[in-house]
Parts: structure tokens; C-alpha cells; sequence
């Protein structure tokens, strides 16, 4: 390999540094925001008002704007034109009737010729009292928002320049591998296709998220790090997200959101680098297992690319399952070298760093996926009984345990003492009725045809039913695994067993997610009810099953390398390379064009509109009307003044009498 010269990183380095000062100097310039300020009043008679400004330079602005109305569902919609598409990075607003005041940004990506702001609403059944009055309305171009998200565009180009320029360096060490290299970025490529539209897919769960990365990036803004509570959530009297729901790794979407990059793109960007960790983890985790480049290839494209991690990104939005699926397969490969590698040898010992990382990842990302690979590790333990009380398998789990609980205390002592208290998430709750919405025999192994549904009971057909499934593809390499160890002479004991109870235990996570799964007879046993109704759907174990499937596709190429010659094992990985690809891309493509958009820029609204989201973590004698209102102060002796809702608390002003 090629060694670069101290001489030749620092002249790139001020290479990079003078063109980033060359090219954000614009924004340097500039001493004081662009103000647009009016004061307009106009008649509820009308049904609309429209104001234009012309010639706003580009960068983020903020919007605020002053108004008073009885009017429900007084619309606000941005439009401007300019010199780039798009010009303007703005949603749609809407005016509540129970406040006085809006805010928000807005992205101008140009010089705006002009800049139109249009507000309507519906004149029917209007009474003679309504009224919708627009007092002030004023429009700051923020300096620190607009230099912060530039010079992040700037250092983003930089660093792809790099990068191929590195790529020229490295040249001959790439054309060795240029296959595996080519294989794993078209993988990425195929996974991310959907994030490249102009538009925001609307997943089932996509607002409880974005409201996510805004309540952190509110949190991190006014100082309080690591978060524990979301400040500006619940009309900003907090709400413990992150005590339950780990968010470590969505501390980076939310940096972008604060440093100015649209809440939409922070999201995509997230989803493509969870992406790309994904399609790394799971090829060096079953390339390792496998000793083969190319079997490792052929794996992270059917992990990465199977319907379910599909479906989960696009459809269902589940940040929390397809962010720590990215985890499972560190998991799948410790557990593996530590049943069947001899304790003996030193690299022994270290199999215990995949499986304390795995699980950490896990519960930094997913509770529910904790529960169940917890359960899988628990069935896979007693299955191996024997081997766990070998000395040296018994200290290496004993030390995966230890470091996970080590390094996952931040979030475990946290969660731990706020289970005490009394929150709905902790009430007791029914689970009988969660084996209907498990998935048929028909569903599991069907391939689908269509990219929208719900989490609908099985017992009212299958026009509004999430289309979850293992695929076409997963069918074949179960048939292979049946007909390899049915047929196959050349055979070792182990190597059959191996094989033997991987297929084993994939086919009995995907029982789990079926209907056939004894789910209410399990609700009705009390030490167990709760674990299953917070489980809520059994279809999420299909997700465990993946990652077990895609160790029996391992074991499967192992063996056909052996058997087949080169030439012929080669085109059988770019068959099955080929088959997955095609179906993972097909879903997509049905997704994208049967489920509705909801592009974000800016977002924050959702914030204050959490009636739609579930108040679990509140307790159980909370008045969330009461809470979503600013309530009045009472001082006994003291007259108040002034009282002002913030982050994490309020502010009062009074005079004592």
C-alpha cells in the first residue's frame, strides 16, 4: 500500500482550508441580517392575505409572525422564485386559533427574486364574530444558522473531493478488491435509492422521530448535555424520552438540525449512513465467520436489502428497529465463534467485544429489540447449556455482560429509576388479541405486492395488513439448506449441525411472528404478560429471523464453495446477489409510490402538536389538556406581571404587596 507524505496531507489540508475560507467568505462579509419587517391588518371577508418581498439573498431565515384569530385551520403557504431548484425550502404552516404567535424557518437557496407569503382560510360557516387579524410580521435572515450550514455544504464537497482523490492514491490496492468495493457501494446504493427524492416518504412513525430530532437538537441548544429530558416538549414543561427510549445515536441528525441543515435532509442523511453501517458490519461480521470476500458480500446484500429492513425504513419509519438491526449480526457472530470456536486458543477471549458492542448498540437504539434478542440469546443458551458452563466460555460471557452493563449504565440507571414511578407505560395493560396480528403462512413467505398497510388484524383480510414478509429470496435459501442437508455426502458432522440449527432457529423466530405462535395463551401467565404486550406486534421478530437466515445463506455459500467449482460458485452469488437486489428494489419502488409525503423542512410545530403522539411517559394523573395550555399564576400577596413558558421551566415577574 501506498504511503502518503506528511508534505503532501498538510498541503491538502491548507488546500481544503483556503477553500473553505474562499468560498464561505460571502457569509463572513456580512455585518448585519437582512430585516423584512410589515404591519398589515386586513378583513376575515376576504379569505386571504398575500404579501411579497423581493430580493432576499440566500441563507435561513426566520420567521415570526404576530396575529390574533378565532378562525380554526387558517392555512400559510410559502412560495418564491429564483435562479436554483429548489429555491426555497419551506412547509406549510398553519395559524392556531389558541396562540398568538408563529415561528419558523425557512431555506432560501438563491438570491429569491421574490418571496411570496399567502395565508387562507375557508370563509364557510364563518360567524359575525370571527375575526383573523395579522399584526406584525417579521423575516431576520440568521447569520450563524446560514455560515454554519454552508461551510457543512462546503466541507461536504471537500470531503468527497477528497476521498477520490485518496481513491487515485490507493488506486492499485482498490483494483484488488475493486469487486467486493463495487459490490458493497451498489448495495448502499439500491438501499438508499428512496432517500435521493425530492420528497419525504410518510413512514408510520416518521413525526414521533423528526419530533425526536427537534426536542434533542431544543435540548442541546439551551445547554443541557447529555439529554435525559426533552425540553421543549409538552409546551415545554419536558417530556422523558430519552430516558426510555435510547437516542444516542440520533445525537448526529440533531446536531445537523441545530447547526442549520433542514430537518428533512438530517433525517436521510441518518438513514443513509445507518445504511452504510449496516452493509459494513454485517459483510466483515459474515465474512469473518465465512473466511470469503465474496460470501461475505452475497450476506450484506440480503440483510441489508431484505424486505423487512426495507419495508421498516420506508414504510413503517421504525428508526429505533432498523437502527439497531444494524447491530444484530456483531451479535450473530460472537455467539457463533463462541460455540463453535475451541476455547483454546487466545483470539478465544476476545469474542466477547462483538457481542458487549451489539448489545450496547441495542440498547442505545431499541428496548423492544433488547426484549427480543434477550429471549433468542436466552433459548440459544439453553439449547448449548453444555458448552456455557465451560470455563472459558462462561468468563467470555460473564465479560460480554459486564462491559455492556458497564457501558450502557448512562441509559440503565436512568431508565431503571424512573421505572418506579408511576408513568402509563408501566400500567397494566392487555395482550390478549396480539396473536391476530401475527403474520399467515401465506403473508410470511409471500411476495409482495403492494408498498402501503397498517398494523391490521388478521382476521379482516389482507387489503389494509402491512405487507411484512422474508421474500422470495429467503424461501430459496431455505429450500437450499433443506436440500443440502437432505443430499449433500460430503458432509462433517459439525458442519451439518452448524447448518442444522441456524436453519433451526431462523424458522423458529419466524414462528414467533406468526399466528400459529400461542401469543394469548402466553398473555394470560402474569410474569410474562407484560414482556408480551410491550412486544405489541409479532411480526417484529421477522427482523431476528433475518439476521439468523442470513447466517444460514452463509453456511449455505461455505458449502457450495466447496462443492461447486469456482466458476460456478461465483455465478451462483452473483444470482443470488442479482434475485436480491431486484426484490429489495421492487418493494422500494412500490413504497415510494404508494405511500403519501410529508417533507419537514423546518418542523418545528410538532413539538406542540403532540396529541397524536402517545403520552406513555407521562404519569398517570397527568391532564395533557391542562398541560398543552399555559395555565394561569397565582401568587398570594404579589401581583404578576409577567409569565413566560421556557425550556425546562418558566419565568415570573411579580410585585409583592
Amino acid at each position: 500500500m501506498k504511503n502518503i507524505s506528511k508534505k503532501k496531507i498538510i498541503i491538502l489540508l491548507t488546500l481544503n482550508i483556503l477553500i473553505t475560507l474562499l468560498l464561505l467568505s460571502p457569509y463572513l462579509l456580512i455585518s448585519q441580517p437582512d430585516l423584512c419587517f410589515d404591519q398589515v391588518s386586513f378583513s376575515t371577508s376576504s379569505g386571504s392575505f398575500e404579501h411579497t418581498w423581493n430580493d432576499l439573498q440566500p441563507g435561513i431565515y426566520d420567521v415570526q409572525i404576530n396575529y390574533a384569530t378565532n378562525i380554526d385551520g387558517v392555512l400559510l403557504k410559502n412560495s418564491a422564485s429564483g435562479n436554483a431548484y429548489p429555491v426555497l425550502y419551506a412547509e406549510d404552516q398553519v395559524l392556531p386559533s389558541a396562540s398568538n404567535e408563529l415561528t419558523y424557518r425557512l431555506w432560501a437557496n438563491s438570491k429569491l427574486n421574490s418571496f411570496t407569503m399567502s395565508i387562507a382560510y375557508s370563509s364557510d360557516n364563518l360567524s359575525p364574530e370571527s375575526a383573523l387579524n395579522i399584526n406584525t410580521i417579521t423575516i431576520t435572515r440568521n447569520l450563524k444558522s446560514t455560515l454554519s450550514y454552508h461551510l457543512l455544504k462546503i466541507l461536504f464537497i471537500l470531503f468527497l473531493l477528497d476521498v477520490l482523490y485518496f481513491c487515485y492514491l490507493y488506486r492499485n490496492c482498490i483494483m484488488q478488491k475493486f469487486y467486493v468495493i463495487l459490490g458493497l457501494f451498489i448495495i448502499w446504493l439500491l438501499s438508499s435509492l428512496g432517500l435521493f427524492s425530492a420528497f419525504q416518504l410518510r413512514g408510520h412513525d416518521l413525526l414521533f422521530h423528526l419530533a425526536r430530532i427537534i426536542g434533542l437538537a431544543d435540548s442541546i441548544k439551551s445547554g443541557n448535555f447529555p439529554v435525559q429530558m426533552y425540553e421543549s416538549w409538552y409546551n415545554q414543561y419536558s417530556y422523558p424520552v430519552s430516558v426510555f427510549y435510547g437516542d444516542l445515536l440520533l445525537y448526529f441528525p440533531s446536531l445537523l438540525y441545530v447547526l442549520g441543515v433542514p430537518l428533512s435532509h438530517a433525517y436521510k442523511i441518518y438513514v443513509a449512513l445507518i445504511n452504510l453501517g449496516t452493509i459494513f458490519i454485517s459483510y466483515k461480521c459474515f465474512k469473518k465467520i465465512s473466511h470469503n470476500s465474496y460470501i461475505g458480500l452475497a450476506c450484506s446484500a440480503f440483510y441489508t436489502l431484505s424486505l423487512n429492513r426495507i419495508i421498516n425504513i420506508y414504510l413503517r419509519a421504525a428508526l429505533g428497529e432498523y437502527s439497531a438491526a444494524m447491530f444484530l449480526p456483531l451479535i450473530v457472530l460472537s455467539i457463533y465463534n463462541i460455540f463453535t470456536e475451541d476455547s483454546s486458543c487466545k483470539e478465544y477471549k476476545r469474542n466477547w467485544l462483538p457481542l458487549c458492542i451489539g448489545m450496547t448498540g441495542i440498547i442505545y437504539t431499541h428496548t423492544l429489540s433488547l426484549e427480543m434478542v434477550g429471549i433468542f440469546l436466552i433459548i440459544i443458551c439453553l439449547f448449548n447449556f453444555k458448552k456455557i458452563f465451560h470455563k472459558e466460555t462462561f468468563l467470555t460471557l460473564c465479560t460480554a455482560t459486564a462491559g455492556t452493563l458497564f457501558l450502557s449504565a448512562a441509559f440503565l440507571i436512568p431508565f431503571l429509576d424512573y421505572s418506579r414511578e408511576d408513568l402509563l407505560v408501566f400500567r397494566e395493560r392487555s395482550s390478549y388479541g396480539i396473536q391476530s396480528f401475527g403474520l399467515s403462512f401465506y403473508e410470511l413467505f409471500s411476495f409482495c405486492t403492494v408498498g402501503c398497510g397498517l398494523n391490521a388484524s388478521s382476521e379482516g383480510g389482507l387489503q389494509n395488513r402491512i405487507p411484512v414478509s422474508v421474500g422470495i429470496v429467503s424461501v430459496l435459501i431455505i429450500l437450499l439448506a433443506i436440500c443440502l442437508l437432505a443430499k449433500c455426502s460430503t458432509w462433517a458432522f459439525k458442519e451439518r449441525s452448524l447448518l442444522f440449527s441456524s436453519l433451526f432457529f431462523s424458522l423458529f423466530a419466524l414462528f414467533f411472528a406468526t399466528i400459529y405462535f400461542p401469543w394469548d395463551l402466553l398473555s394470560k401467565i402474569p410474569f410474562v404478560q407484560k414482556v408480551v404486550a410491550s412486544l405489541e406486534f409479532p411480526w417484529r421478530f421477522v427482523t431476528i429471523s433475518m439476521v439468523l437466515l442470513t447466517l444460514t445463506t452463509c453456511l449455505c455459500l461455505m458449502k457450495l464453495l466447496k462443492i461447486l467449482s469456482s466458476k460456478n460458485f461465483k455465478l451462483a452469488v452473483i444470482s443470488l446477489c442479482f434475485l436480491i437486489s431486484l426484490q429489495g428494489l421492487y418493494q422500494l419502488d412500490l413504497i415510494s409510490r404508494q405511500t403519501s409525503v410529508y417533507t419537514l423542512y423546518d418542523g418545528s410545530f410538532l413539538v406542540n402538536r403532540l396529541s397524536a403522539i402517545s403520552p406513555e411517559y407521562l404519569y398517570t394523573t397527568t391532564d395533557v389538556d391542562s398541560v398543552m395550555k399555559d395555565a394561569s399564576v397565582f401568587g398570594q400577596n404579589a401581583t404578576i406581571t409577567n409569565y413566560d413558558r421556557i425550556s425546562g421551566g418558566a419565568v415570573v415577574s411579580c410585585h409583592a404587596s
